[in-house]
């Protein structure tokens, strides 16, 4: 069972004690209610750490969404951060806690940060801790909670079709500009085709048509087609 929380663009309210105050022997001890679930393609989101869109496409497909890093927190300790494969180490601020959490927390160490969840308490080594003025804890505890650092899907370009004339492509933020090969139509497309332009696009997303200038568009040969048609079809190409 995946009894995930997701808490979208918004910050936790968590109601737990200060980093370094005082706490009970029952809160040293509490593990997270979902201890021991395992991380599973399949969940909907895409960890960096263990799946990509060849062996886990349901999560790191089109418009899937990217683990950036987690954060684990202990009451009376620092909290620890690891990006994904990385090491678990204490906040560099030295007085972070459990009073301290949710999306901006998360936005700290990465701020592309979108979104957040609680996830099963993880194993780690007792350097991931430290006390208060990050004076190393070293114990063993893997921490009373966890949350991974969700990113959005970063969008490279576009193309778009329209049969007759020469694709059309877009990087983010630039313009409208027919392939230079001056004959790719609506009989090329896919994956391969945004690798064309942008080699690290990992998947694509048919998306509306939008509004492009007469320029936009090349007959065979590039003869400059001039026609205010937006195409017939438009994708994004999607770094995960």
């Amino acid at each position: 069972m995946k009894n995930r929380l997701v808490v979208l663009l918004a910050g936790l309210s968590l109601g737990v004690l200060a980093g370094c105050g005082a706490v009970s022997q029952e809160e040293m001890e509490l593990e997270a209610n979902t201890a021991g679930l395992a991380s599973l393609c399949g969940d909907g989101y895409c960890n960096t750490a263990s799946e990509n869109s060849v062996n886990c496409p349901v999560d790191c497909g089109s418009g899937a969404t990217t683990v950036l890093g987690r954060f684990s927190r202990w009451c009376g300790k620092v909290n620890s951060h690891t990006a994904p494969s990385g090491a678990w180490t204490p906040d560099s601020d030295c007085t972070s806690g459990c009073n301290i959490g949710g999306l901006a927390y998360c936005q700290k160490f990465w701020p592309g940060s979108v979104a957040i969840r609680q996830v099963p308490v993880s194993s780690k080594p007792a350097s991931a801790w430290a006390q208060a003025g990050c004076y190393p804890a070293n114990d063993e505890y893997d921490g009373s909670d966890e949350f991974e650092c969700l990113g959005a899907p970063r969008v490279v370009g576009r193309f778009s079709r329209w049969c007759g004339k020469v694709n059309s492509h877009q990087s983010t933020g630039g313009a409208w500009t027919p392939d230079s090969d001056c004959t790719s139509g609506c009989n090329i497309g896919g994956l391969s085709y945004c690798q064309k332009f942008w080699p690290n696009t990992t998947s694509i997303r048919q998306v509306p048509v939008s509004s492009k200038p007469a320029s936009a568009w090349a007959q065979a040969g590039c003869y400059p087609a001039n026609d205010e048609y937006d195409g017939s079809d438009e994708f994004e190409c999607v770094v995960d």
